[in-house]
């Protein structure tokens, strides 16, 4: 009964936030509630950075395929993911997935590391595993960081963390596209630990909730793994589960995407380095001029979500739907940009198998106990 009366609490809270949430009659319902139910039982909750993409159910499968196999399944803690998609929500700034994931941790006990993570305090973090991995995720959008060269962890946690930064880059884009800034109604820092802490204790049951690998691949047809996800390794569940979100992406670009705006924005992402764009626009008015009028509002929004997508505005998505009015053109436009985007910075952190070149070469006693 309590449960059930935190479970309505929790919907008022955290859902129906959505600023733009595409919407329509959904193109497979018997889907759309197949993937909903499962991600309902496994991540405790349907929460809108899920349900932002459910007008399109294929999209929404891909990438809780993409989410489910990567972090709520596999062999690494889930507190390390957790803290790494935190600590990658706030190189990307974007307050309202650290807030997310903070919540996350203190699901699976880790109150102390949720605070020091939620105040930016890194150096204070007792455990060197804990503070190296946060370093490592820290440094993510910097492909230069001599830190990305020595992964502290073990290469058995390759898929599972990469796979981490890479999803993490992804959702966080698409947040600042579709969803407001902040996700609790309160940012006093005494009230917030408080609604994290409920919060924690709201999703531990689903958080401990034994899950087997792979549950989330049979919604989609099975798809070749792109080359850029070598990092996945033998790690099948987590390789399926990035190669059926890129291929239904990838499908949905070639219906929605000019193949003018494709090409002008992977021509600007294959020179990025990982920085934020200059405050001014002026920086994309020579990649505008290279298509169409008619697509250059298309166009800037997607290169806004390469390099400062935190500064996606109103004004950007209304200049786009003035000749892009089908709100699933709106979604797919920006899942495609932002699944580029992170696939991009998933091929800097890969380290061939080298294990002299990871800080430890196996997984610490302590968390094999604790996982």
């Amino acid at each position: 009964m309590y449960r059930s009366l935190q479970y309505k609490l929790w919907c008022e809270l955290m859902l129906n936030q959505v600023k733009y949430l595409p919407t329509g009659p959904a193109t497979d319902q018997d889907l759309l509630k197949q993937v909903k139910a499962q991600i309902k039982r496994d991540f405790g909750m349907v929460v809108d950075p899920f349900r932002l993409h459910a007008l399109q159910p294929k999209l929404l499968a891909g990438v809780w395929a993409a989410c489910r196999e990567t972090e709520l399944v596999g062999i690494a803690p889930r507190a390390i993911k957790e803290l790494v998609a935190a600590c990658v929500s706030q190189t990307n700034k974007c307050p309202y997935c650290v807030d997310a994931h903070t919540m996350l941790l203190n699901s699976v006990g880790e109150a102390d590391l949720s605070k020091m993570i939620s105040n930016g305090n890194i150096q204070s973090i007792s455990r060197n595993e804990h503070k190296n991995i946060a370093k490592w995720a820290l440094a993510s959008r910097s492909p230069d960081s001599p830190t990305l060269l020595t992964p502290p962890f073990a290469q058995e946690w390759f898929a599972e963390l990469i796979g981490m930064v890479v999803f993490y880059n992804y959702l966080n884009r698409m947040v600042h596209v579709f969803l407001p800034q902040y996700l609790l109604p309160v940012q006093q820092k005494g009230s917030k630990q408080i609604m994290k802490r409920l919060a924690g204790w709201f999703f531990s049951s689903s958080v401990n909730r034994k899950k087997p690998e792979g549950l989330a691949l049979g919604f989609l047809v099975g798809a070749a793994v792109p080359k850029d996800f070598e990092w996945a390794g033998s790690r099948t569940n987590v390789a399926q589960g990035f190669a059926q979100m890129a291929a239904i992406i990838d499908e949905l670009a070639s219906e929605h995407i000019p193949l003018s705006v494709q090409d002008t924005f992977k021509h600007f992402l294959a020179q990025w380095r990982g920085e934020d764009a200059p405050l001014s626009a002026g920086w994309m008015e020579e990649f505008k001029d290279q298509v169409p009028a008619e697509q250059q509002a298309m166009l800037e929004l997607s290169l806004m979500l390469i390099a400062s997508s935190y500064r996606v505005t109103d004004q950007h998505i209304e200049r786009f739907k003035k000749n892009n009015p089908k709100p699933e053109t709106l979604l797919v436009t920006a899942a495609w940009a932002s699944f580029q985007t992170a696939r991009k910075i998933g091929g800097w952190l890969y380290v061939p198998d080298k294990p002299d070149q990871t800080i430890n070469s196996s997984p610490s006693q302590e968390y094999k106990h604790a996982h």
